[in-house]
């Protein structure tokens, strides 16, 4: 039977490969197995101190005093070592998990977020991505602020939805806002972004639109992405709100706004 040979190279990187799992699997093992042994091993340790105490004799009552008390202090340590144990372990998934996602806030009203988003803004270098609808709170406090990061180059995406869309009355119940409110705040929206193009004479805001049930909040500046839902019965500045810097989270969001403003 004729006989195919690996190149060595090939060769190499498999048992690189192979080597790497097995160290992995076994720092992993290792870390996870070791404090259940101990634990285990001092457990028994200590009913066997306690169990060995009413063995002694009654005339070496201090053995079996000292056997009683080492006994139970071993078993109180363990108790210890394992609350110790889940504490720390618990601690260290939920860190683990805030630093892969780059999770760096959760705020119980968008009007919170705006303390963190405002001070992002005025760092802002490169770019502003923004999913809202006429962001009235935010052309009200913050247009001279913008007028100004155009000024410097920095280009701003907004994606909302049509002003002639039906959604809009749908949005306008949910909200609890009278009828054409939401309309209204998207016509103010194109108006003020235009005024912003003309003083600069190109378009440092694009605008585009989408006719479907509403997306989320969807604020990006720079390196900091804030995101967050649109409720039923409150206004878009009374919903919780979210901050990502940077990891899976950051690029989920990211990817989603890239996705949607193609469509």
């Amino acid at each position: 039977m004729e006989q195919t040979n690996t190149p060595p190279n090939l060769q190499v990187k498999f048992k690189q490969i192979i080597f790497w799992k097995i160290k992995v699997i076994k720092s992993t093992t290792r870390e996870r197995w070791s404090t259940k042994v101990v634990m285990t091993t001092t457990l028994l340790v200590s009913i066997a101190l306690i169990l060995a105490s009413f063995a002694v004799p009654v005339e070496s009552n201090d053995w079996k005093n000292i056997l009683i008390s080492v006994g139970c202090s071993i078993l109180a340590s363990n108790l210890i070592m394992y609350l110790t144990s889940e504490f720390m372990l618990r601690s260290r998934r939920r860190a683990e998990l805030i630093d892969k996602w780059g999770f760096e806030a959760i705020y119980k009203t968008r009007a919170e977020m705006n303390l963190s988003a405002n001070s992002a803004l005025e760092k802002c270098k490169r770019q502003i991505d923004i999913i809202a609808f006429g962001l009235k709170s935010f052309r009200e406090a913050k247009s001279d602020e913008i007028q100004r990061l155009a000024n410097k180059g920095v280009k701003i995406r907004i994606l909302t939805l049509a002003p002639e869309s039906k959604i809009l009355s749908l949005v306008d119940e949910q909200e609890n806002q009278v009828e054409g409110h939401t309309e209204k705040s998207i016509r103010e929206l194109i108006k003020w972004s235009e005024e912003i193009n003309r003083n600069e004479n190109e378009e440092t805001i694009t605008l585009k639109y989408y006719d479907h049930l509403p997306l989320d909040f969807y604020f990006r500046i720079d390196d900091r992405v804030f995101v967050g839902p649109y409720l039923k019965g409150r206004s878009s500045q009374q919903a919780i709100s979210y901050e990502f810097t940077s990891g899976e989270g950051f690029s989920y969001w990211t990817k989603y706004f890239t996705s949607v403003w193609k469509d």
